[in-house]
């Protein structure tokens, strides 16, 4: 059996409304729900006893975000303490007509990239790595 196509990325920040502002006002997705407070099974799904926290569900072109605060119990991030080579969730990546004019619209709104657009070509495409605000890697690439 194979799975179906992706229905979601998942995304814990530490702001909602900071990163609602990023994926919706920078990124340009489209907020599909307004930030809503999670849910009695949140505890049971998460299998964390005591969760409270609230969640919102952006979209862009057919790919939805959902976006998760958790304000109890305490959290920490670990984007400070990893190494883009560590296991784990790496980046999501977004798939552009012109990298070159993207990066300045984006570096223009006060993006972080970690470097500028370069050419790959083990997979035939240009890439450029940038920061959301709470640290998680995404990833703009332009098929060559």
């Amino acid at each position: 059996m194979v799975v179906g196509p992706a229905h979601h990325y998942g995304v814990n920040v530490s702001d909602i409304e900071r990163s609602i502002e990023f994926y919706r006002d920078v990124l340009g997705l489209e907020l599909l729900r307004e930030e809503k407070e999670l849910s009695d099974h949140h505890e049971e799904l998460l299998g964390v006893e005591g969760v409270e926290g609230t969640f919102a569900v952006l979209e862009g072109n057919g790919m939805k975000f959902e976006l998760k605060s958790i304000d109890k119990p305490s959290n920490k991030s670990i984007n400070a303490m990893r190494s883009p080579i560590d296991v784990g969730d790496d980046h999501f990546c977004w798939e552009v007509d012109d990298i070159d004019a993207k990066y300045e619209e984006l570096t223009d709104k006060g993006v972080e990239f970690l470097g500028e657009p370069k050419s790959v070509g083990t997979v035939k495409s240009r890439v450029a790595y940038f920061y959301d605000p709470d640290g998680n890697v995404l990833e703009l690439v332009e098929p060559e």
